[in-house]
């Protein structure tokens, strides 16, 4: 008896992590919010997001991140791009802006993923990239 209720305990916050799409990512939906200092700081955070978010599928060695406009007051805001390469497939002279993320200096984000028009929304769990099926 005393076996079966560790057992029991195991299986059941494996079931809840599977249901609710924690195994098999690197990172947890929702990020914790975490104070951001400097551009560097604000690119980590936002590659983090677009994992836990699973605001695309590609590879993060298919992605790159461009800074269009920083401020340690303001905060960030960085394109999301499709790098094309021999590994990632695609033309090389292009590479296509996939969404947006805002990173305000509290830590706070938002994406323009959401949304055809491109307005940002806060990140969110259970929504879906615009376009994605």
């Amino acid at each position: 008896m005393t076996i079966l209720k560790p057992l029991y305990i195991i299986i059941s916050i494996s079931v809840l992590l599977l249901f609710c799409g924690v195994a098999n990512s690197k990172e947890v939906c929702p990020l914790p919010k975490t104070p951001v200092k400097s551009e560097n700081e604000a690119i980590i955070l936002a590659t983090k997001a677009v994992r836990a978010y699973k605001l695309t599928s590609l590879d993060n060695a298919c992605l790159r991140f461009q800074t269009l406009s920083a401020s340690s007051k303001a905060g960030y805001v960085i394109n999301v791009r499709e790098k094309h390469s021999p590994e990632c497939g695609g033309d090389p002279m292009v590479e296509p802006r996939l969404f947006a993320i805002k990173v305000r200096p509290n830590g706070r984000m938002s994406t323009d993923a959401y949304n055809p028009a491109l307005e940002f929304e806060s990140l969110s769990c259970k929504k879906k990239p615009f376009g994605s099926n």
